[in-house]
């Protein structure tokens, strides 16, 4: 599987990763394979998520695709994606982008810190709100840039699992608790 993602699923003059094997486009979903620990090597994650910003980026916000899927109307930008980019630029030691976009996201919220499943160009809330999705990805992007600010990239990487082993391994027992 992995050697038919290196072999179709990489852009062969791009470098980059592809919404489909042998296809030329990209999609915001590919973000995920650094925080869920795709064994690629660095420089084809770096150009996909290269890729995805200069292809489907706004400011800080991210449109899922850009090819046909056969909906009415034009999509917004998916505010899940957004923090997904935040999570994958931790994960490339591109921290201080990670940081600004992050802070460009937070500022898109409502008055109550609540967002929205996607947002319009002109900032309107779109799609179902709350979503719960979206607060997943600025929960956990939370966690990261705090973990990043921390440790570096090496605080960041591996799979959730991994992470939350180096997190728990930091925390002091709780009071009166038996050592052992």
């Amino acid at each position: 599987m992995l050697a038919d993602i290196r072999a179709h699923g990489v852009h062969p003059t791009g470098g980059f990763l592809t919404q489909v094997m042998g296809g030329d486009e990209t999609d915001a979903a590919l973000l995920l394979a650094p925080i869920l620990d795709l064994p690629l090597d660095q420089e084809t994650l770096g150009r996909t998520v290269d890729r995805v910003i200069e292809t489907l980026g706004k400011g800080p916000l991210v449109k899922r695709y850009r090819n046909e899927d056969g909906l009415p109307g034009e999509e917004g930008t998916f505010l899940a994606c957004a923090f997904w980019l935040v999570d994958a630029l931790l994960l490339l030691g591109r921290g201080d982008e990670a940081r600004d976009r992050f802070e460009g996201l937070i500022a898109r919220g409502n008055d109550l810190g609540l967002y929205a499943e996607e947002m319009a160009p002109d900032g309107t809330f779109l799609g179902n709100f709350p979503q719960a999705f979206t607060h997943l990805g600025l929960v956990q992007s939370a966690l990261l840039l705090e973990q990043y600010a921390s440790g570096g990239v090496e605080a960041v990487r591996g799979t959730h699992a991994d992470r939350a082993r180096r997190i728990v391994g930091r925390v002091p027992p709780p009071r009166g608790a038996a050592k052992g």
